[in-house]
C-alpha cells in the first residue's frame, strides 16, 4: 500500500498540467505513491472561454503566452508547441470533452487508464496542435492508448 496519496487535480489544456504530470510520474516510480486523477475543467465550451477571456483570439494569445512560460521550466519544453498552436485553424479548446474522456478512461480501467489517457491527449494538444475539444480527437487518442470500441485495453 502506497505511503502517501496525492490527489491531482488537472486540465488536459492546461500547460502547467503538462509540466507537473511528467513530474509526477517519477515521483510515483521514486516513492511508490496512490496518485488519483481529478479533472478540473477550466472552461468548459467556447462560450465559457470567450466570457473568461473576451474572445477567442485574446483567449488563444493569453494562453499561448501562459505556454511560453511553462516551456521555459518544463523538463519537455521541445513537446510545447507553440508555433503550431497559433496557426491551429480552430478555437483554442475548452477542456471538457477531453475531460470527458479521462473519465471514461478510468471508468473502463482505472486510474493508470486516466493518467494515460491525459498524457496522451496533453501531447495531442501541446505537441501536435490538435483540438482535443473535437470528440474525434479524444477518440483518437483512446484507440492509440489501446482502448478499442468493446472497451478495456488490450481486450477484445
Amino acid at each position: 500500500m502506497a505511503a502517501l496519496t496525492i490527489d491531482f487535480f488537472h486540465d488536459v489544456v492546461c500547460c502547467w498540467c503538462f509540466n507537473i504530470s511528467s513530474r509526477m510520474r517519477e515521483l510515483d516510480v521514486e516513492f511508490d505513491l496512490d496518485i488519483r486523477h481529478r479533472t478540473f475543467v477550466l472552461q468548459a465550451s467556447r462560450a465559457e472561454m470567450v466570457a473568461r477571456w473576451g474572445s477567442s483570439e485574446d483567449a488563444r494569445e493569453t494562453i499561448l503566452g501562459h505556454w511560453a512560460v511553462c516551456r521555459r521550466v518544463s523538463d519537455r519544453p521541445e513537446l510545447v508547441d507553440i508555433d503550431a498552436m497559433q496557426a491551429a485553424p480552430f478555437d483554442y479548446p475548452h477542456g471538457l470533452t477531453a475531460a470527458l474522456g479521462c473519465k471514461a478512461a478510468e471508468r473502463l480501467d482505472g486510474q493508470a487508464a486516466h493518467w494515460d489517457m491525459f498524457d496522451r491527449l496533453q501531447r495531442a494538444h501541446l505537441a501536435e496542435a490538435r483540438n482535443v475539444a473535437d470528440p474525434a480527437t479524444v477518440l483518437h487518442a483512446a484507440r492509440e492508448v489501446g482502448f478499442e470500441a468493446c472497451g478495456l485495453r488490450g481486450h477484445s
